[in-house]
């Protein structure tokens, strides 16, 4: 049986599939994996290619894809696919694991099929019991009590048994909105944000404001899970310098540079700037007063991660973007590596607004002459070297 993959994708992207097809084509034309076939059925793509593994790495943070699966290709019909989940169930079930099977037809075969979903889960699941019991495995009572889950889909002329299911970015295909947002990356809210417009199809216009050389480096490093989510071969951002001529308390200081970024903002052009603050860390006052500035500029502020409350490690890779209603997925890691968890910055209590106006005009100053002294543009290829590339521009 030949190895494929199976590449799930969401509701939103169906009617976007072509997009999705191209951008997986240009993709592993990039890294050199020769595509022998690409077969749309009603639920995933089918992708035969030279080399499997390295594809899987590949499309892992491709936009567009909800889930990647390593499955096995057989004829859909009955003997030969319980024959196919028999022999992947002596493959992947360990001793005394609690297995369960999982069948799902496309809608377009369930009349030409002379068998039904339960009917063929149950026959494999009784097949299996019987092969598997000198190792105690036997199939679960409730879906809550799964060890490993076999699932197979049985598509037009052929079936598929997954060996394995791993999850992607999801989302809408890269920058199938064909619409630009501008966005500054300054802390891991600012990454959370950048990624949620990327996954509904926006393609960032991305800001870097620095103070020195190691801030950058910092702040180019946050980069990362944005670079690997981009697909291009090159691609460009561009570098602010701040000069800030003053010892600031760091509370107030997180609060004035924050404030200068998005004065940064509105001077460039495009008519939607992402707006990265929390509720539960900003001051509701100090988030209406950053949104006016945006809007009497001219531009639309989108607030992405106003209601996150914390970021961790551990919930981004578990796919659990805490607190932020209605969006998960991720993978990726937002959040710089020697540190657990990342929470807004900014404390409600530390400063109030009769404080924050008596810097108003430090930020006017400072964001002045950073648009006078102009941002420079550093176009550089989309790969593991982004870094040095950005770095060395300065």
């Amino acid at each position: 049986m030949r190895q494929v993959l199976l590449l799930f994708f969401s509701i939103f992207t169906k009617i976007q599939k072509e997009k999705l097809i191209g951008n997986i084509r240009r993709k592993l034309q990039d890294k050199k994996i020769k595509v022998l076939s690409i077969r749309c059925e009603e639920r995933y793509i089918v992708l035969e290619v030279s080399d499997p593994a390295e594809a899987r790495c590949v499309l892992t943070s491709t936009l567009g894809i909800d889930r990647i699966g390593v499955a096995r290709k057989t004829r859909n019909d009955y003997s030969h696919v319980m024959r196919a989940i028999s022999d992947i169930g002596k493959e992947i079930i360990l001793p005394k694991e609690k297995f369960l099977i999982r069948i799902k037809l496309s809608t377009n075969d369930l009349n030409s099929l002379n068998y039904k979903e339960r009917d063929l889960e149950f026959a494999s699941a009784a097949r299996l019991t019987s092969e598997l019991s000198s190792r105690g495995a036997r199939p679960a009572i409730s879906e809550k009590r799964v060890d490993r889950t076999i699932e197979s889909y049985i598509g037009n002329r052929y079936a598929y048994v997954c060996l394995d299911i791993t999850s992607s970015v999801g989302g809408l295909p890269f920058n199938s909105q064909s619409q630009k947002v501008i966005t500054c990356i300054h802390n891991p809210l600012s990454v959370l944000s950048c990624m949620i417009s990327m996954r509904c199809g926006f393609l960032p216009q991305i800001v870097l404001p620095y103070i020195d050389e190691e801030d950058l480096r910092n702040k180019v490093k946050l980069c990362r899970p944005i670079i690997n989510m981009i697909d291009k071969r090159r691609y460009q951002v561009s570098l602010a310098h701040i000069h800030l001529p003053y010892v600031l308390d760091i509370n107030i200081k997180k609060m004035v540079l924050e404030s200068i970024y998005y004065k940064i903002l509105t001077s460039l052009s495009g008519d939607i700037l992402i707006v990265s603050l929390s509720a539960a860390g900003s001051p509701f006052w100090y988030i209406s007063s950053i949104v006016r500035d945006v809007i009497s500029s001219g531009k639309i502020p989108w607030t992405p991660s106003i209601f996150a409350s914390k970021i961790t490690d551990a919930e981004i890779r578990s796919n659990r973007m805490v607190d932020v209603a209605a969006i998960n997925g991720f993978q990726s890691k937002a959040i710089p590596p020697n540190s657990r968890s990342y929470q807004p910055s900014v404390l409600k209590d530390m400063v109030n607004p009769k404080l924050y106006e008596k810097y108003r005009q430090i930020i006017n100053d400072v964001s002045q002459r950073s648009v006078a002294a102009g941002s420079k543009m550093v176009s550089f290829n989309v790969g593991s070297n982004y870094i040095h590339d950005i770095v060395n521009s300065i």
